[in-house]
């Protein structure tokens, strides 16, 4: 029993000393918008057309110029702006518009390793279970490396190591 109490004490001692490293990760959800001609200009040799892509709350994702030139009247220069959040993957005139948006996610300090102590006191809801859940944010987000049974360990349970998913 006592050396179950002194692998808790070195388990909490470990668990005061783990640094928290937070790395947001991110997805590209595409815009959805409609393009909107919102003016021209038209001189003899050139003519410039400017669209918006308006999204249904009204903001302004993109805007975009062109311009077409004579003989032919054809595209000779398209440009795009962006709206801060907004960013393109494709071309000018075949665009694909996206934002970062931040996974939102329970778990914290991933990959980062927490405690080793027995299984019973690890997985357990309570005490040091608890806190290693704590600290990695929820269950799910807690994986376990079993070391092999050792002696000390309450009906010689294995011996886990614990790191945030």
């Amino acid at each position: 029993m006592r050396v179950i109490k002194m692998l808790d004490v070195v388990l909490l001692s470990c668990m005061a000393l783990v640094t928290f490293n937070v790395s947001a990760q991110t997805q590209n959800v595409p815009v959805s918008c409609n393009w909107v001609q919102t003016g021209s200009q038209a001189g003899q040799s050139a003519a410039t057309i400017t669209f918006q892509c308006k999204e249904s709350n009204g903001n302004v994702a993109a805007t975009r110029r062109l311009t077409y030139s004579a003989p032919s009247w054809q595209v000779t220069q398209c440009t795009i702006s962006l709206a801060s959040d907004v960013f393109n993957s494709g071309t000018c005139q075949n665009e694909s518009l996206y934002r970062k948006e931040i996974i939102v996610s329970p778990c914290k300090n991933s990959g980062t390793y927490i405690a080793s102590g027995c299984a019973n006191s690890m997985t357990s809801s309570a005490g040091f279970g608890a806190e290693v859940v704590r600290l990695c944010g929820a269950a799910s987000c807690v994986t376990y490396q079993n070391l092999g049974a050792i002696n000390g360990c309450y009906r010689e349970s294995p011996f886990l190591k614990a790191y945030c998913k």
